[in-house]
């Protein structure tokens, strides 16, 4: 049965660094879509 539990550590703590990832693309997708509307209100000008 440890093994059972290192297995289940290992898999919550993939889990956590996923949900980290998602979190750091999803900031970085927002901040591209910021840039590209200041590129898009420049080109317009």
């Amino acid at each position: 049965s440890e093994l059972v539990g290192m297995l289940s550590k290992q898999l919550y703590l993939a889990g956590n660094q996923m949900q980290r990832m998602q979190a750091v693309l999803k900031k970085a997708e927002e901040r591209l879509k910021t840039k590209d509307q200041e590129i898009g209100k420049l080109k317009r000008k």
